[in-house]
């Protein structure tokens, strides 16, 4: 739910935060023993972390299921909640910081997810750096992952339109390049047949510069 958002073309970035933060807990929650009392954006977890805890449904089946011998059982389960508190302090790490003074800034690009990462990744303080670098990686690691595959099961069906028999010996780079045109055209919202070529790109056409 919270990718499906983060990709919405009208939604208020800044308000996205807050939904990271809960994403943020909810990992916390996890594996956290019921009793016990921290704040999961400050408090180091790794000495409240339930050894016994349950992590997923499908995960527990599948352990029942395969019967272990208890040794190998735990070894398991340590290791996955090893990599859960590791998941959720490498989410921390990159959003507590920023999330105070991102919050306060006043931004002007909130209506279009595009605009406003850009926006924040060009940002430069005082000393001419980006204190919300880390944050604007995640940022665009989320932005980069379908929440359906309808765009990739469409990807494969012009894969196959483009590599046909007659064209099988297309080199792998070729096959790339025509399907990133086509994708970069939609995006645009140009066709081959309305888009303007640069002047300085068809003058290399049947020149052997194109092929250098």
């Amino acid at each position: 739910m919270l990718l499906k958002v983060f990709q919405g073309d009208n939604t208020d970035q800044t308000k996205l935060l807050g939904d990271l933060t809960r994403l943020i807990e909810s990992v916390g929650h996890e594996v956290l023993l019921p009793t016990a009392h921290v704040d999961l954006m400050t408090d180091d977890i790794s000495c409240y972390v339930d050894k016994r805890a349950y992590l997923d449904y499908d995960f527990e089946n599948t352990l029942r299921d395969c019967k272990l011998h208890p040794e190998i059982e735990n070894c398991i389960r340590e290791r996955c909640l090893s990599f859960v508190v590791k998941y959720f302090c490498e989410l921390r790490r990159r959003l507590h910081e920023n999330i105070t003074v991102l919050n306060s800034m006043k931004w002007e690009n909130t209506n279009s997810r595009v605009k406003f990462w850009s926006e924040v990744y060009t940002y430069k303080d005082a000393a001419d750096n980006n204190p919300f670098g880390e944050l604007c990686q995640l940022a665009i690691d989320i932005l980069a992952l379908p929440h359906w595959n309808a765009n990739i099961e469409r990807l494969l069906s012009q894969l196959n339109l483009v590599k046909s028999k007659l064209r099988k010996r297309l080199h792998t780079k070729t096959v790339n390049a025509i399907l990133c045109v086509g994708s970069g055209l939609k995006w645009c919202g140009k066709c081959c047949y309305n888009y303007d070529l640069r002047k300085d790109i068809t003058n290399m056409i049947g020149t052997m510069q194109v092929y250098s």
